[in-house]
Order: structure tokens, then sequence, then C-alpha cells
């Protein structure tokens, strides 16, 4: 070999290196990050999201459930190995088994995973017993990109914060809430709704408040998909088209069959959110006491303000 081919490969290899380096060490470029809570018993669950709207996503949005493995449960822990090998779309968190342990933790934990595992516009945090219209929710948010949090807020005084059946996270938000969990007022044994409640009242950013698309416990849009003896035939055109008029539907029901669903996308060119505070939805009772809830988060009124 030549001097100078020599002279030209120990220039070029350090930076052929340092690329690669780069390409190995980089997060996949995404749109949404979807975390999805899920009991290690729930397969049935995790199935049907599977065969309904998780089937509808694009490739610009990404999904985990996260569960935990049970020590005692040899059987299910198997089957659950199997699932994620068969799948590989579950990861396993380092916490107790139980729904109401350590739920912020578990968020943060979550969101901690996403951030480091990949780059995305959105977080959704949400529960494997949903309908999510997902083609619907990434043209809506094409629109946005900073300072947003989606959700759907209690009216109750002294208690007005979002349900953690859906949180729609700006990664930029996220991030903040990550990087700054030490100094911030925060309590890891109580939901992360519950400390975004009290926290959301110092950012500065946009809240939406939506009682029109999101079907969940704290005003019901729809009665079939909460109800046992789910019937397939009494559903008009309109219902099987759920996501022209909604976004997202929580605890639906065991027997519904959310494969029947398809999400047919009809927003109009020129379609845009109207979006709503929780002051402007929840008025006077925009207000949280946040020790209700939590022994470490201080004892204290946060009112609205107009």
């Amino acid at each position: 070999m030549s001097y100078s081919c020599w002279r030209a490969l120990f220039i070029w290899l350090p930076l052929l290196l340092v690329l690669l380096v780069l390409l190995l060490s980089s997060r996949p470029r995404k749109f949404i990050f979807i975390a999805i809570g899920s009991a290690p018993e729930n397969r049935y669950r995790r199935d049907a999201c599977r065969r309904s709207w998780l089937s509808w996503r694009s490739s610009n949005v990404v999904y985990r459930f996260f569960t935990e493995r049970n020590p005692a449960g040899r059987e299910q822990t198997v089957l659950l190995n199997l699932e994620s090998q068969t799948f590989r779309d579950i990861e396993f968190q380092p916490f107790p088994q139980g729904r109401q342990v350590l739920q912020g933790a578990r968020f943060l934990y979550q969101a901690s995973w996403a951030l480091n595992h990949y780059e995305f516009d959105f977080y959704l945090k949400t529960d494997d017993d949903v309908l999510v219209c997902v083609q619907k929710l990434e043209r809506l948010l094409s629109e946005r990109r900073k300072k947003l949090f989606w959700g759907k807020y209690w009216c109750k005084q002294d208690r007005s914060y979002p349900d953690e059946s859906f949180m729609l996270f700006s990664a930029d938000v996220l991030r903040f809430l990550v990087q700054n969990r030490d100094f911030l007022l925060f309590d890891e044994e109580v939901s992360m709704a519950w400390n975004f409640g009290f926290l959301s009242r110092f950012l500065n950013i946009t809240i939406f408040d939506d009682r029109n698309g999101i079907d969940s416990q704290q005003g019901y849009l729809t009665e079939f998909l909460h109800q046992p003896g789910f019937n397939r035939t009494k559903l008009s055109a309109a219902d099987l088209c759920f996501c022209n008029r909604y976004l997202f539907a929580h605890h639906v029901h065991e027997t519904v069959d959310l494969g029947i669903f398809k999400e047919n996308l009809s927003l109009p060119s020129n379609y845009r959110m109207t979006i709503q505070s929780p002051v402007d939805t929840c008025g006077t009772k925009y207000s949280i006491i946040p020790c209700r809830k939590s022994r470490k988060l201080p004892q204290v009124q946060v009112r609205a303000i107009r």
C-alpha cells in the first residue's frame, strides 16, 4: 500500500469510527411515544390493544407495555417472558406488584425509560383497558409541539386534577419533570395525575381540558363501551366509527371486542383543535389542596387564577 493510501486511512478511519459510534448511540426518532400500564395477568387486554388501536398507528408512533414480574407466580412469569419475546413490546419495572404501589415513581421510571431510548415530540401515558384513536391524535398534534399538556380534569372543589388514564405531555414538559424531580415538590407514592394537578399551577404551559373527545369516568360520552353484554348487532355505523366523534375511551368493558372498531379518519383539512383550559371548564372548582391525598405535599389551597 502506498504512502498516500496509508495517510488517507489514518485520516478517515477515526472519523468513520466516530460516525459509527454516533449512529449506534443515537435514539430512534418518533412523533409520539405511548406508555401503557398493564398488570402481569392482563394478557387479554394487551392482545385487545394489539388487535385494534395499536394496529392503526403509523411508523411515527411507538409504544411499550410496562409491567412487573411476579416472583410468586412462576407459571405467570414464564408466560409473560414468552409474550415479551414474541411481541417485543413489554418492559419490566423494578417495583412491587400492585396498582396503588408507588404510582408517581412508576410514572417517572416509564418516562425516563422513554426519554433514554427514543426521541419524540409527545408522550402519552395511558392504561391497557382503553381505545385510542391514534391517527386522529397524530393529526391533531401536528399543529403543536411545545409546552402542552392534554387530559381531562376532575372538576371537584379543591380536588381539580387530570385523570391518569390519558395524560399527554409535549416532550419539553416531560423532560422538565423528569430532570427536575429532585427539586420539585413531588410524592412518588401518589399518582402522577395528583402530583401534576398541583405542579401544573406553577408551569407556564398550555393545558387542554378535553371534555368532548375523552370518554372517561368524569363523564362518560358513550354507554356501549363501558357496559357488559356487548352486542355488535345493536351498534350503529356511527358507533363503529367511534373515532369520527371522539378520541379516547377508558374503562372499556372486557366483553367489548375492540377488533371490530376501525379508525376512518375524516377530519376536514382545515380542522383545528379548540383548546379550553381547566379554568374555563371547571371555573371556581379549579383548585387543589395537595395534602388531601399526600402527606408529603403542602397543606395549602391553590386556587384558579383568571
